[in-house]
């Protein structure tokens, strides 16, 4: 479309600007770095009030500088209702948090009850080898891309249910309290039943 990529963040934060105030009062105008408009009102709003935006960031995946990195952190801390991330170990998810959290302090922000989500993927399968391969078959075909086994094994609990269990409990442990979970499988059916029924007991 013609855009600077350089600017996708600040339209981000511009957005999110305008949508909070577009969703709490009508005839509203803004006139900002990127949009203005005059009396503008949107029908039907969200139910709730204010209706929370969640920030998704993965910097970590990308080798980001520590002057980047805290950046990020803080606008998560300084925008955001939630924070998602992805592609991450226990250890750089904690530590993302930590990031968010020294951010918010310096702002005097309270993010204790933020939600914080991890979107991650699941198979199980007893032959962990299978369990792998159909992963990899199934995330390679939907990114067209071509994971490494290291990547993988970050990214997806694998195995038995017990083994699912236990990998999914670290990032439990280190501060994950919503985990999203795709299953990366030819038989999502099968995947999804077994997950209710054998993995998601052990987190009620």
């Amino acid at each position: 479309m013609g855009l600077d990529l350089s600017e996708r963040a600040h339209r981000m934060e511009e957005g999110i600007d305008i949508l909070r105030k577009l969703w709490a009062g009508n005839n509203i105008s803004h006139q900002g770095r990127f949009y203005k408009f005059e009396n503008l009102t949107i029908e039907p709003r969200p139910v709730q009030n204010p209706c929370p935006i969640w920030i998704a960031n993965n910097p970590h995946i990308f080798g980001a500088s520590e002057k980047l990195l805290n950046h990020i952190a803080r606008r998560v801390a300084r925008m955001a209702d939630g924070w998602q991330t992805t592609f991450t170990t226990p250890e750089a998810f904690k530590l993302g948090w930590e990031r968010i959290e020294r951010q918010a302090q310096e702002i005097g922000r309270n993010v204790s009850q933020m939600p914080r989500c991890l979107y991650y993927n699941c198979h199980i399968n007893e032959d962990r080898d299978a369990a792998l391969r159909e992963s990899k078959e199934f995330l390679d075909a939907y990114y067209t891309t071509d994971f490494s086994p290291q990547l993988l094994n970050v990214w997806v609990a694998m195995g038995s249910p017990q083994e699912c269990i236990d990998t999914i409990k670290t990032h439990v442990d280190a501060g994950a309290d919503i985990i999203c979970i795709r299953f990366p499988a030819r038989n999502q059916t099968r995947q999804f039943d077994r997950f209710v029924n054998e993995v998601y007991p052990a987190f009620r």
